[in-house]
């Protein structure tokens, strides 16, 4: 499955678990915490793995939160991802494997460090904000599976329920955007649908276990761990590719 060994789609799996449970908690992490990680075991596994981890998790924030949607915001971000999308497809046919790699760790840098300036989900109207963070999140969606902390960036004024559902919506219609550049790219295969189908199950018992943790500890906190986490492992995948 890929190059995985035994063990390390162990790991792999122990890492999509915790993230999945830290997404639970905080509202965003599988990629930040688990991307790294799986990055390291096989490189070739981001994004599209972790795009398509996404979509479950997506389709069922919608479920729960559909009515909170904000119709007018979600068409100007996509206006934008669309846009992002492109530029990134681009970046994917001229770029090599090893490129890639260093794009994606630190895509992954990057959404960590940006998301020290969105402490929680709010949202504001203002189109041209939407549209920029929708191209960034299309652009870093694509290369790295992390289009969530671009996106999280536009939103200041409104209640969570709103922003989840509303991001939720974004990212499961810009992950097929991104998803459909990859597979023009030549960069979606068999092997790919196979590893998350595996990884889906840790996935779901990160989710389920969010419900148990979620009273018991401090979200600022582990919030804050994580994307220390994700900085470093991010600049690791980095250093990996070029030495």
């Amino acid at each position: 499955m890929l190059s995985l060994s035994p063990i390390e789609l162990g790991v792999a799996l122990c890492a999509v678990g915790v993230g999945s449970l830290i997404q639970g908690v905080v509202g965003f992490g599988l990629v930040l915490t688990a991307g790294p990680v799986v990055a390291l075991l096989e490189p070739s596994a981001l994004p599209v793995v972790f795009l398509l981890l996404g979509f479950p998790m997506e389709i069922w924030m919608l479920i729960r939160e559909h009515a909170a949607v904000d119709r007018p915001g979600f068409v100007q971000m996509m206006g934008g991802r669309a846009a992002g999308t492109v530029a990134a497809f681009w970046v994917l046919t001229v770029a090599g494997a090893r490129m890639l790699a260093v794009l994606a760790g630190s895509a992954i840098v990057i959404a960590g460090l940006l998301s020290y300036r969105s402490p929680r989900a709010s949202a504001t109207s203002r189109p041209v904000t939407m549209v920029i963070a929708g191209s960034v999140s299309g652009l870093m969606a694509t290369v790295a599976a992390v289009g969530g902390p671009a996106m999280a960036l536009a939103y200041r004024d409104r209640e969570a329920a709103q922003v989840r559902a509303t991001l939720a919506l974004a990212f499961l219609v810009g992950g097929s955007l991104s998803l459909a550049a990859l597979q023009f790219a030549g960069m979606v295969t068999w092997e790919h649908l196979r590893l998350a189908l595996v990884l889906l199950p840790a996935e779901a018992i990160g989710l389920a276990l969010s419900g148990f943790l979620l009273p018991r500890v401090h979200p600022g906190a582990l919030r804050a761990a994580v994307l220390l986490l994700a900085v470093l492992g991010g600049a690791a995948v980095v250093l990996r590719a070029l030495l």
